[in-house]
């Protein structure tokens, strides 16, 4: 998303010094003409308008959950209550081929956790994951999508950006925890 977006400013940015050139020729071919100054007013209006376009708004939003859709490789790499899952059959949150947690970033806790299940998870994700931050009301404020995995998934050990790592309690308290959001940050800030 952020790339068509680049794209976009980089093509508003073009036509505008497009633009810009067209004044200076017209000023310069007919720069008494009453038509022309008309058509420069309208150029610039154009520019103003073109200018609105690549603005970017910035604001600061409270992330409350951040919702995972992990493509996972092996199933049989998760420990569910003393046991190797080795067909996912075991590990809550799993919808077909993802496991699709929903985490309150806050707490720590997955809110969509099967009460009395302990696990261990060691998934291989690489570029087959999906993570979504979302404010109080569930809407997404930022994502990675269908990329590698944020640190934030991987408080266990280093994830390499391959892992998601973790340790869930019977409440689906994540074992030491740590909120850090850097990944989500977008690199041209």
């Amino acid at each position: 998303m952020d790339v068509e977006r680049n794209d976009k400013c980089n093509e508003s940015e073009k036509e505008v010094e497009r633009l810009k050139w067209l004044i200076e020729r017209i000023s310069t071919i007919c720069s008494d003409n009453e038509t022309s100054m008309e058509l420069i007013k309208q150029i610039e209006q154009q520019i103003k308008v073109y200018m609105k376009a690549i603005v970017k708004e910035e604001k600061e939003v409270n992330v409350k959950t951040i919702r995972v859709e992990a493509g996972v490789r092996y199933w049989e790499d998760a420990i569910v209550n003393g046991v190797e899952d080795e067909s996912g059959e075991l590990i809550p949150c799993r919808e077909g081929c993802l496991w699709k947690p929903i985490i309150d970033i806050d707490k720590g806790v997955i809110k969509n956790w099967k009460k009395g299940t302990i696990a261990d998870i060691h998934y291989k994700v690489c570029d087959a994951g999906s993570y979504f931050l979302e404010d109080e009301k569930g809407n997404v404020v930022l994502s990675i999508e269908d990329d590698y995995v944020p640190k934030i998934m991987c408080p266990e050990d280093e994830g390499w950006g391959d892992y998601i790592i973790m340790k869930v309690d019977g409440d689906g308290k994540i074992a030491n925890w740590n909120p850090d959001l850097d990944d989500f940050q977008n690199d041209d800030e």
